[in-house]
């Protein structure tokens, strides 16, 4: 999957520890204008994903929706569950 080609110029965040101290925090991609805007702590792309790795994550993306505009939907799920 060419990167270019979901390009959507929005930088990686996380909502940081949602629960315990344990809790690595729920990432996110900030969508210019999403519901994340004032509520995620921006991240380096490599921290992003080194956490991404480490929580056996895998994305499911929506490239389009129904009307043909871009989507900017994209599910982190276990890889387990992929």
């Amino acid at each position: 999957m060419p990167a270019a080609r979901y390009s959507r110029r929005a930088p990686p965040g996380e909502r940081a520890h949602a629960g315990s101290d344990d809790d690595p925090g729920i990432l996110r991609i900030d969508f210019p204008g999403g519901a994340g805007e004032d509520s995620l702590e921006p991240m380096r792309w490599d921290e992003w994903f080194a956490k991404f790795d480490e929580n056996g994550l895998a994305a499911i993306l929506q490239e389009h929706k129904a009307d043909g505009e871009p989507s900017t939907f994209i599910k982190l799920v276990s890889r387990d569950n992929a």
